[in-house]
């Protein structure tokens, strides 16, 4: 088992008073477990990517693959190792996963515990493995990985265009 903690919040700026935080109900756990979760969301973003490839006309396989597989290195690489401005606060991206799901209507304290990255797990070092499995091994199907829409029980594959 990894690491685990409480984490504190600060309420939005606007909202917040100097130095006041809270304490949720919430724990931070970085676990191997991860690395299984990551490799599986890689693999969705790859599928994705892949159907909106074919739907622009994108027919040659090793072009698709080219492109999933540069994206997802870039992609994996600013988690890794960058960080952004947005009106002067700086950020890190970061990739977690979380037993509940977190939509405006969630407070914070029922989000559950939240798996991170352990210390040696790298986005980008996974991304062509993930492609090369997709496209390769796997003939552009993701096995064993099941997708469902938040409040429904029932399985639904994802949909490029389920904006719904």
């Amino acid at each position: 088992m990894g690491m685990s903690c409480t984490l504190f919040f600060r309420p939005p700026r606007e909202l917040a008073e100097p130095n006041h935080e809270m304490e949720l109900m919430m724990e931070a756990i970085r676990d191997e477990d991860y690395v299984d979760f990551g490799i599986s969301f890689q693999s969705i973003l790859v599928d994705h990517l892949n159907i909106v490839l074919k739907e622009k006309g994108v027919e040659e396989q090793d072009v698709r693959k080219d492109i999933c597989e540069t994206f997802l290195l870039g992609l994996g690489n600013f988690i890794d190792r960058y960080w952004f401005e947005y009106e002067g606060q700086r950020v890190h991206p970061m990739l977690a996963f979380s037993e509940n799901h977190l939509d405006v209507h969630t407070p914070l304290e029922e989000l559950g515990t939240v798996l991170f990255a352990p210390g040696d797990f790298s986005q980008r070092e996974y991304a062509v493995g993930v492609v090369a499995d997709f496209f390769e091994d796997n003939e552009e199907e993701i096995p064993g990985i099941v997708t469902g829409i938040v409040g429904e029980e029932e399985e639904d594959d994802y949909e490029v265009d389920d904006m719904g």
